[in-house]
């Protein structure tokens, strides 16, 4: 309940969130799913809760590299829409084995009195898409 609460609140942590709290609720943001990528058209569904999560990459067929940018952009453009809390967001990607993508994520926590920079890693597993932090 508390992470919904900051949300809707200018976008700052309240006194009693964590840092944990953070990056547990982008973990869960990068492993939600958006029910149809076709919502994307229509300007007024983009930024809805419709929009919460990433595209399903299952039937994305391209190759390793497209890949990686693909998601490296929709990381940054899923949590610029869906986590106030974050702002000037920079992400690096490398593909760290077969089957896991390493994301190095930079980002600015808007908390009270002052913000701070932060730096976090999150793995992709491409076997069964899901992200770790």
């Amino acid at each position: 309940m508390t992470s919904i609460i900051n949300r809707l609140k200018h976008g700052y942590l309240e006194q009693d969130t964590s840092l944990k709290d953070v990056l547990t609720d982008v973990t869960n943001l990068l492993n939600t799913r958006i029910i149809s990528a076709d919502i994307t058209k229509f300007d007024q569904l983009n930024d809805s809760l419709l929009s919460y999560g990433l595209p399903n990459l299952s039937t994305y067929e391209k190759s390793a590299n497209q890949t990686i940018q693909y998601l490296q952009e929709s990381i940054k453009t899923t949590l610029n829409h869906h986590e106030p809390r974050l702002q000037d967001i920079t992400i690096r990607a490398q593909l760290s084995s077969k089957n896991q993508i390493h994301f190095a994520i930079k980002a600015t926590l808007m908390e009270k009195p002052e913000p701070i920079e932060i730096n976090f890693d999150s793995i992709y597993n491409t076997a069964n898409q899901t992200f770790e932090s």
